[in-house]
């Protein structure tokens, strides 16, 4: 964890404590006001402790966990408070439970002990029983020390316990609505009962120039945005925006601008690791796999031990050079260098597919949907081997997961995903069939449908949904683009080559007009018999 120091073990549990911390130093001092030295060492003795009743409280979501099977990273500590990285999430709703209410209950349980202690030293004070031990406990100050870690053993389960996403309250309401909304709805009433809330609490903490409080309000109310999948996007995107905008342009698929903006940054610090991995993420989605396997071979000479490279030259081992077995080392390797990343398993499990091996690749999206349940893709590809298996009742329901998702998402892909759905037509039929009475007016259930379609050479019934998708929406530069390649598996240039340049003329990307037009002088050079089959290629340098 960037940022964060061991400071020990617990149970095979890594407990670390993040640097920011150290801010809290001069933040309590500048609070509390202490007079001299002694005062001062007290408050910092009270903060301290209240520390370790939070880091009691990450051991209560632990101990759990581990008591249901379940094995816990680590624990970190922060200025905010702390929180546990399980290796997986509980299957069952019912265990999910029990691991959240584990640590408001050890909160509960250290108030009612700390509880006991305060009135242990109250009786010991007013009834002098040990003259001694009381003028200890009173030049030790104990009755404010056991006051303070009471209130906050006390406020750390109350607060927890509000319904605002991601605290444990929050969760359990999650869950619990799950159980009687389903999940969407059960979302949207997290969303309108926890942002009020989150911004209440923002306000309470300008109200009180508490920089805590409202530093912890507004990180809840970003936390209760990702409940839903548009306000979190449009979030995400403009805070990349402000902030990291090579990966905005990534994420917009504007891929060409990343490309530029990688580049100037690997002009500034040419050692960095991340920009050359992001920089190799966009040549990928260019086809460009030759510089994208350079990037990647930077990066690896750089930080050999970078899972996230070593997932990459999977990929490009998979999709660009078809040699499976060299792909299947590169995500073992990845697993090896981190076994809780869901991605590899994935990455992994597509190989098995391919191969064959069923039964493998089942567990290895089975593992990736234990470890993080949000993750889409595993639930649209695990759909896709279900059905290839004869698991028409999970892959139905798959689908219907990874449709929750929709239409932001899991309707449309990009070239270079799309030799994935080669062979598996009946079962995205009836994806697209299911998206359909979802989304009847969505023209991405169309063109996604359209691209399965084409890519699997039926090119005639690809027509018919890329003219439905353009009825809804006839400004998409990419929708004349991938029609145009249906055309041309039909043998017609020049309603091709109409499409073509229509996609001149509307597309924002330059990567879309490189392909249009490389695609039109493909075409032209047929026509004089001078064929060139490498010319429609020319798109896929990226900048």
């Amino acid at each position: 964890m960037n940022g964060s120091f061991l400071v020990g073990r617990l149970w095979g549990t890594e407990i670390r404590l993040h640097a920011s911390l150290l801010l809290l130093i001069p933040y309590v001092l500048y609070t509390f006001k202490p007079d001299d030295i002694p005062s001062a060492l007290r408050v910092l003795l009270l903060i301290t402790a209240i520390f370790v009743c939070v880091l009691l409280h990450e051991l209560g979501h632990t101990l759990a966990a581990r008591l249901l099977g379940i094995e816990v990273k680590s624990v970190l500590l922060w200025p905010l408070g702390g929180f546990a990285n399980l290796s997986r999430r509980p299957e069952q709703v019912s265990h999910n439970l029990i691991i959240i209410a584990a640590g408001p209950f050890t909160n509960l349980v250290l108030t009612l002990g700390l509880g006991s202690l305060l009135l242990v030293e109250r009786l010991l004070y007013y009834n002098a029983f040990a003259p001694r031990l009381t003028t200890l406990l009173a030049e030790l100050q104990a009755f404010p020390f056991l006051l303070g870690l009471v209130v906050a053993n006390l406020s750390l389960a109350v607060f927890n316990l509000i319904p605002i996403y991601p605290l444990d309250g929050g969760q359990i309401a999650r869950d619990v609505l799950k159980l009687i909304v389903g999940e969407k709805n059960a979302d949207l009433l997290l969303l309108i009962i926890g942002l009020p809330l989150a911004i209440g609490l923002t306000a309470l903490g300008v109200f009180t120039f508490d920089i805590i409080v409202i530093l912890t309000g507004l990180l809840l109310a970003l936390a209760s945005l990702s409940l839903n999948q548009n306000l979190s996007n449009h979030l995400n995107q403009g805070l990349l925006y402000l902030f990291d905008r090579g990966s905005y342009y990534l994420r917009s698929g504007d891929y060409d601008r990343a490309v530029a903006v990688f580049s100037q940054g690997l002009r500034r610090r040419p050692n960095q690791v991340g920009l050359y991995l992001n920089r190799a993420l966009a040549y990928q989605n260019l086809m460009d796999h030759t510089a994208a396997w350079q990037d990647i071979g930077h990066a690896l000479r750089l930080d050999p031990h970078n899972f996230m490279a070593w997932i990459l030259k999977g990929e490009i081992y998979e999709t660009g050079r078809q040699d499976l077995e060299q792909a299947l080392a590169c995500y073992n390797h990845a697993i090896q260098l981190k076994p809780d990343w869901p991605l590899a398993y994935v990455d992994r499990a597509g190989v098995y597919q391919k191969q064959g091996q069923y039964a493998l690749a089942a567990a290895d999206f089975d593992l990736a949907v234990s470890m993080n349940q949000d993750m889409v893709l595993v639930y649209f590809l695990r759909s896709m081997l279900r059905y290839q298996t004869g698991d028409f009742t999970g892959a139905r329901g798959d689908s219907e997961k990874a449709l929750g998702f929709a239409p932001n998402w899991m309707l449309t892909f990009q070239e270079i995903f799309l030799s994935t759905l080669d062979g598996h037509l009946d079962w995205a039929l009836d994806y697209y069939q299911r998206a359909g009475k979802r989304l009847p007016n969505a023209y991405k259930v169309y063109q996604g449908r359209a691209d399965v379609l084409r890519i699997n050479r039926r090119y005639e019934a690809a027509l018919v949904d890329y003219q439905r998708a353009l009825q809804l929406s006839p400004q998409q530069a990419e929708l004349y683009l991938r029609r145009g390649k249906a055309y041309l598996g039909l043998k017609q240039p020049a309603l091709a080559a109409a499409d073509f340049q229509q996609t001149v003329q509307l597309a924002r990307f330059a990567h879309l007009r490189r392909q249009a037009q490389a695609e039109l002088v493909e075409i032209t050079l047929a026509a004089a018999g001078n064929p060139a089959p490498g010319a429609a290629r020319s798109y896929h340098r990226g900048g």
